[in-house]
């Protein structure tokens, strides 16, 4: 008896006639990863503008006279304020590059970036909290 090769196994026709409609519902639906690329492109321009435009100036004052220097809560927000500018650089490029390669025109490539984005926004936002908390308690 001869042993089939898995990777040459029959895939059931039903199966094959799912794929391809499923396909054709995408292609046919009015849903493109493009706009979303484009939504988060706007979305994520929000951050860094209010960073440069509200939070920059106010840490810029609180440097110590001397030296110039910035308290490590303080200049790790703004590190991580300027690192946020790498936001929209990334939805514009995956927006860009939808057009020529299909891989990156899906959904599911849309949702890493949104999720990755998501969390990294998280981040930021707690480590900002948390470090005002502590500076108007007086313990930084």
């Amino acid at each position: 008896m001869r042993l089939r090769n898995p990777r040459r196994a029959r895939i059931p026709q039903r199966i094959k006639a799912d794929v391809v409609l499923n396909k054709m519902k995408f292609e046919n639906s009015s849903f493109s990863p493009r706009l979303g690329y484009f939504a988060l492109f706007a979305i994520s321009l929000v951050i860094p503008s209010l960073y440069f435009h509200l939070l920059d100036e106010i840490l810029e004052l609180t440097r110590f006279p001397p030296g110039g220097l910035l308290p490590f809560p303080y200049l790790t927000i703004k590190w991580l304020g300027a690192l946020s500018c790498g936001g929209p650089i990334v939805f514009l490029s995956a927006f860009l590059l939808s057009w020529r390669f299909p891989d990156v025109n899906s959904p599911s490539t849309l949702a890493i970036l949104a999720i990755a984005y998501a969390a990294c926004m998280t981040v930021y936002a707690f480590f900002t909290s948390f470090s005002l908390v502590l500076v108007l308690e007086g313990i930084c």
